[in-house]
């Protein structure tokens, strides 16, 4: 019987508890059965009670706000590297993409994959394997600004989502990331392991979806992929795209222009220009 009395107090909102009992001795003080000397007391009973009321609605919001918080970050969150996934990939995506059409606020992405990942898991194990893709996460965020977005889109894959940055920016970026990756040091049993990242870049253009521009990007990762590795591409439509530059980023036929900002360099794909 004791248990069942404890079991329904805990059930019961404390909140309600203590709102029903100050209006009961508010409504109380309306009657004959108070004195008038012992009204005071009373009502300051009825203030503390109505004032813990308030204090215990806003603990259950807070925490509530908090559970939701929680779950939200669980589900959207890479349990290995604590960067955002997929679903937070979709979500940043969207929002980017509204921005860009609504209030024409450019955005680039930067897709990264590891070079030779199956020949580290296979040589050194996947407990190895892990420290790998732990270590570029970790190198590849000191890399990029507090509004960047880095997310783990597959085993040994990162997409990084660029606010109001250029293709001109972008590149740079990947650059910055690709070369960060190659000087960071990855060691077990007394050994170092070398690691590299092959980088693919675009940049938001009119009539864009969120599938459209990652298989833009994914495009000029498999290019680096094929010629070389541990190499940046990017990846353009022929149409023309205006960036914040004094610089012409685009050629007549939509290509970015390489001679002027990234070095002479051989265009194996007029769709593909390589950023390196």
């Amino acid at each position: 019987m004791l248990q069942k009395l404890i079991f329904s107090i805990k059930k019961l909102d404390i909140a309600a508890v203590f709102s029903c009992a100050s209006v009961a001795v508010l409504a109380l003080t309306q009657t004959s059965l108070v004195r008038p000397e012992d009204l005071e007391s009373y009502w300051s009973f009825s203030s503390i009670g109505l004032a813990s009321c308030l204090a215990f609605s806003e603990i259950k919001r807070r925490r509530s706000e908090i559970e939701v918080r929680v779950f939200r970050d669980a589900a959207t969150t890479d349990p290995l590297t604590g960067v955002g996934n997929r679903r937070w990939l979709d979500i940043e995506m969207k929002q980017r993409l509204s921005q860009f059409r609504r209030q024409h606020i450019p955005f680039a992405v930067v897709m990264m994959d590891i070079d030779h990942f199956k020949s580290i898991n296979d040589q050194w194990g996947h407990d190895v394997g892990d420290l790998v893709i732990v270590k570029i996460s970790e190198t590849v965020r000191k890399t990029l600004r507090d509004m960047d977005v880095l997310c783990r889109i597959g085993g040994e894959e990162f997409l990084a989502v660029l606010p109001g940055t250029s293709i001109k920016a972008a590149c740079v970026a990947a650059e910055r990331i690709r070369h960060a990756v190659e000087k960071c040091v990855v060691s077990t049993q007394d050994r170092l392991i070398p690691v590299t990242v092959s980088v693919g870049v675009t940049a938001a253009i009119s009539a864009d979806e969120s599938d459209v521009m990652l298989k833009r990007a994914d495009d000029a990762l498999y290019a680096a992929k094929r010629e070389g590795r541990n190499r940046s591409y990017a990846k353009l439509t022929s149409s023309s795209f205006s960036v914040d530059s004094q610089e012409r980023l685009l050629e007549e036929q939509g290509i970015l222009d390489t001679q002027s900002r990234l070095g002479n360099c051989t265009v194996p794909d007029l769709a593909l220009v390589m950023a390196r």
